[in-house]
């Protein structure tokens, strides 16, 4: 007994002074939910620190208390590029060896530097007319192509795309320090397993839709609950909506709650709603209707796939990526996108959106998509199983899983951490 506690004391204490000379990373992300996985899961091969604590990716209707510092330097990177139009550069204090960044940032430090981007936009606080001038353009390309910046990791092909576009005169240069990272959601908030998905659906199964977005026009929750009323008198079907609407669509929405709380078959919930809540409802789910016009990356897509759950998505930026159409779900087409699939978002396109999103007459066609993929999942149990479970393999160890993503991270802190100096 007294040999098999030294041996573990020995091992401990050879395991601390492993640990003591692994390179430290500092992770510098905000308080998004895609940021849990990096600081709770990263690579083995590095020491990771955050001033992000991972308490409060369980507490995001709590967020506020804990992201003030976060919201102030992002405030004030925002306003120098409302002076200066700089890109959002923020202060790095401490002694590290590497800084890895997500939700594009410029890192101002002495160590070598890596950058997460979803889109490139994003440097700039999302002004979308920052790629019009040559000299914006030419600042952000001048920290990407520093020695510092060792590698750039794009969400998703549409984020490489987009930032291809945007430094389009840099193309070649950028593109050799370019590796696209999946984000991934962290293994505890898979709630899924095979047996459990085969198990979901029995003889007269009622069919149980979800939609989680906190733009109720813009990610198509309007469409899904139009489509839903074409379904329920005709197929065993309910409909689940968490949603609210931001404050330029927010007397649309108050208009239309009175109809919707009491919309037979339909249950609501305003957003922000406790995670372990929210992951209940995406567990007692049976499809996720997420045919948005805005989004990127959406990490709810992660959110639902961990739940085992078939995707019905759309063709905005990356979600095509996410929801393969024919493996893990189908994607409804719509002509009105937040971002252009071919070209750059300018003012005027936003602009012409955000007139467009709010006539429902614009989205019959989508309508008419969802009706026909929805009735068609309801009437083949065997299909979501299918589905349900390829979404499942995708984030256990697929391209958004931690496993796979660490196994791509860890090589590419390896390589920028070669030459330190």
């Amino acid at each position: 007994m007294r040999m098999e506690s030294a041996n573990t004391m020995t091992r401990d204490r050879e395991e601390s002074e492993r640990n003591v000379t692994l390179p430290l990373v500092y992770f510098l992300g905000g308080y998004h939910p895609v940021n849990e996985s990096f600081i709770r899961t990263p690579p083995s091969n590095v020491r990771l620190h955050s001033r992000v604590p991972v308490e409060a990716f369980n507490n995001f209707e709590r967020v506020g208390e804990y992201a003030s510092a976060w919201t102030q330097s992002k405030n004030l990177a925002d306003k120098t590029f409302a002076i200066l139009r700089m890109p959002r550069l923020v202060p790095v204090i401490g002694s590290f060896d590497l800084v890895h960044t997500n939700g594009s940032i410029i890192p101002l430090t002495l160590a070598p530097w890596i950058a997460s981007v979803e889109n490139p936009s994003a440097f700039y606080g999302f002004r979308e007319g920052w790629h019009e001038r040559r000299s914006t353009r030419r600042r952000l390309a001048r920290y990407l192509l520093s020695r510092r910046c060792r590698a750039i990791l794009p969400y998703t092909e549409a984020s490489k795309r987009y930032l291809m576009l945007s430094l389009d005169e840099w193309k070649s240069d950028i593109e050799q320090k370019t590796q696209i990272l999946h984000p991934a959601i962290d293994e505890y908030l898979i709630t899924a397993t095979e047996k459990s998905i085969d198990e979901r659906f029995r003889e007269d199964h009622t069919v149980k839709f979800l939609f989680v977005g906190n733009h109720f026009f813009d990610k198509g929750g309007r469409e899904a609950l139009r489509a839903f009323r074409h379904l329920r008198d005709k197929e065993k079907c309910e409909l689940t909506i968490v949603s609210s609407a931001p404050s330029h669509q927010e007397k649309e929405f108050n208009e239309l709650l009175p109809r919707l709380v009491k919309e037979p078959g339909v249950r609501f919930y305003r957003t922000g709603l406790p995670r372990a809540r929210l992951m209940e409802l995406y567990k007692g789910s049976d499809v996720f209707v997420f045919p948005s016009y805005m989004d990127q990356v959406p990490f709810v897509l992660l959110e639902a796939m961990a739940a085992g759950l078939p995707i019905i998505g759309s063709n905005a930026f990356g979600i095509p990526e996410m929801a393969t159409e024919g493996e893990n779900g189908f994607n409804i087409k719509s002509d009105i996108l937040a971002f252009p699939e071919k070209g750059l978002r300018t003012e005027k396109h936003l602009e012409e959106y955000r007139r467009a999103v709010m006539d429902e007459r614009n989205f019959d066609g989508v309508v008419e998509q969802l009706v026909d993929v929805m009735a068609r999942i309801v009437r083949r149990p065997d299909l979501m199983i299918d589905m349900g479970k390829k979404s499942l393999s995708a984030v256990e160890r697929g391209d958004f899983s931690v496993q796979t993503r660490n196994e791509r991270l860890a090589g590419i802190y390896e390589r920028s951490l070669d030459d330190r100096k």
